[in-house]
């Protein structure tokens, strides 16, 4: 029997790079309030949101493999979420401000047929180069970075803050394709 593959986010950045994969999927926002998970190990927290995101809507959807995803950005043991304000951004780029910080990807896949679950967590090292307070506000003014944990899109401008990425690349954009290529190998679904 052939199974719906599903997404379970609203992000259109994420359907994008998902796409990448070249196999049919589609996208169901999940209602998991992210903030009721309340585990403080960074890498089970990651799990356990993208667990929810999965549990929030696999009883509507029979005979498919839900894909559910959750990235932070981690420092000094310190999970830095998506910024409120360009105050909170600012402080949290001053915070990585030279350092060696994680981005943490969690992934939940569930066959909802029998109830089968993968799930991991992906560690990629983040090289932030050292810059002062004025440069970095100015990042800031000039890249949208409300939405993304951390403070800074590398993916835009933000790319100038980093020296180097060490692992998988995207990972650091919450999107670890090739971890998810293996763990649809274990429902039998191939990629190549």
């Amino acid at each position: 029997m052939k199974k719906n593959i599903i997404l379970a986010t609203s992000s259109e950045r994420k359907k994008r790079l998902f796409s990448f994969l070249g196999i049919p999927f589609a996208i169901i926002e999940h209602k998991f309030d992210e903030k009721s998970v309340i585990t403080i190990n960074p890498k089970k927290r990651v799990i356990d949101v993208a667990r929810g995101k999965v549990e929030s809507i696999k009883n509507k959807h029979s005979s498919s493999i839900i894909i559910g995803l959750d990235t932070i950005v981690v420092y000094k043991n310190k999970v830095l979420e998506k910024p409120k304000n360009k105050a909170e951004a600012l402080r949290m780029l001053m915070f990585l401000n030279g350092s060696i910080h994680q981005v943490i990807t969690g992934l939940y896949v569930c066959d909802t047929s029998n109830d089968k679950n993968v799930y991991f967590s992906i560690t990629t090292r983040m090289y932030f180069k050292k810059f002062n307070k004025h440069v970095l506000s100015a990042y800031i003014d000039k890249e949208d970075v409300m939405d993304i944990a951390g403070a800074y899109n590398h993916e835009a401008l933000g790319c100038i803050l980093l020296k180097k990425i060490d692992g998988d690349y995207y990972n650091s954009i919450g999107m670890p394709l090739s971890a998810i290529a293996d763990a649809l190998k274990k429902f039998d679904i191939n990629i190549l």
